[in-house]
């Protein structure tokens, strides 16, 4: 079995999509394209559902966290993968949305947060903003 660090396969997630860790692992192509844009859309639908439809003022934030490399400085790298996995393996946005409720309401509860241009969130709120922008930016 294959195996890649996480670091590896986040970048890859973030950097390029589904597309980028087929790259990342070396190995064939196997996702049809069909299946490809369906993992996009439930993706886009998760992130678009927890965002109320704000998705391109989430994206903006997230380009933000991005160039000042907000949560990595935060150490909260784990929040960013996280939020991923959660959306990734989303076949119906209502759990997935749930559990990134919880996630949120467990970090402010716990007092970690991360400013982002002004903005106060929870790591996995800067994350959802970085995967919108991700998503939006193809």
């Amino acid at each position: 079995m294959l195996r890649l660090p996480r670091r590896v396969l986040l970048r890859a997630l973030l950097l390029e999509g589904t597309a980028g860790i087929i790259a990342a692992s070396g190995l064939p192509a196997c996702v049809s394209e069909k299946e490809a844009e369906s993992s996009d859309a439930a993706r886009l639908s998760v992130l678009s559902g927890y965002f109320d439809g704000r998705l391109a003022e989430a994206a903006r934030i997230g380009r933000v966290s991005l160039s000042n490399d907000a949560l990595q400085a935060a150490g909260h790298l784990e929040a960013l993968e996280r939020s991923a996995e959660i959306i990734a393996s989303a076949r119906d946005p209502g759990p997935a949305l749930a559990e990134l409720d919880a996630r949120v309401e467990a970090e402010l509860a716990k007092g970690d947060v991360v400013e982002v241009a002004g903005w106060i969130l929870s790591p996995t709120e800067v994350a959802l903003c970085i995967l919108a922008a991700r998503q939006l930016d193809g």
